[in-house]
C-alpha cells in the first residue's frame, strides 16, 4: 500500500516530503485529529528525539493519542 506521500496519492513524493510530515500524516494519522497540528507534532517529536527517546517510547506516545484525545 502506498502512501499519502506518494505521488500518485497527490503527494510531493517520498523524495520530498520531510520525514516528519510523512510520520504525522502516514504512520500516526495525525491530521486526524482535530486539536494537534503538524507544528506542535514537529516540535514534540524533535524534543523526544533530543531527549534520546527509543523509537518504541515516540511511536508508543503518538500512536496512543488516538485514544488520549
Amino acid at each position: 500500500m502506498k502512501c499519502y506521500c506518494d505521488i500518485s496519492h497527490g503527494g510531493d513524493g517520498k523524495m520530498n516530503t520531510p520525514y516528519t510530515y510523512h510520520l504525522y500524516i502516514c504512520e500516526f494519522y495525525l491530521d486526524e485529529l482535530e486539536d494537534y497540528s503538524y507544528e506542535e507534532f514537529k516540535r514534540d517529536y524533535e524534543k523526544m528525539e533530543e531527549e534520546k527517546k527509543s523509537a518504541d517510547e515516540i511511536f508508543d506516545h503518538f500512536a496512543g493519542m488516538h485514544t488520549q484525545k
